[in-house]
């Protein structure tokens, strides 16, 4: 799916068009190993069309399975059970919140 990635200071941003998809249709995971979120699904034609595939005459839309991955750099880092996901009019909208750098601390030595 085509998309639109953001990266704000604290957070990622993705929007992924995803027209017909359904919440259930559609997993997003998050892979420490890559540092990737990975957005993937199927998008299936309605009932009605479908059991008439005969009777298509013109296709354009996607239908079918689907994968995409978006790497968010090796330096960042994220605790994936910070990441959102929520699918509004055809557009998922996945926030991918990073952990803020901790600052310098002088410990005291007693």
């Amino acid at each position: 799916p085509a998309i639109d990635a953001f990266d704000t200071e604290h957070a990622f941003v993705v929007h992924a068009s995803l027209p017909g998809a359904t919440p259930n249709a559609i997993t997003v995971d998050f892979e420490p190993k890559t540092n990737e979120v990975v957005i993937s699904g199927e998008i299936r034609r309605p009932g009605v069309f479908a059991d008439n595939i005969d009777s298509l005459r013109v296709s354009e839309r996607r239908v079918g399975h689907f994968e995409r991955r978006i790497r968010l750099g090796s330096n960042t880092k994220i605790v994936a059970e910070n990441i959102t996901a929520k699918l509004v009019n055809g557009v998922l909208e996945v926030s991918i919140p990073k952990v803020a750098e901790q600052p310098r601390k002088r410990i005291t030595i007693e």
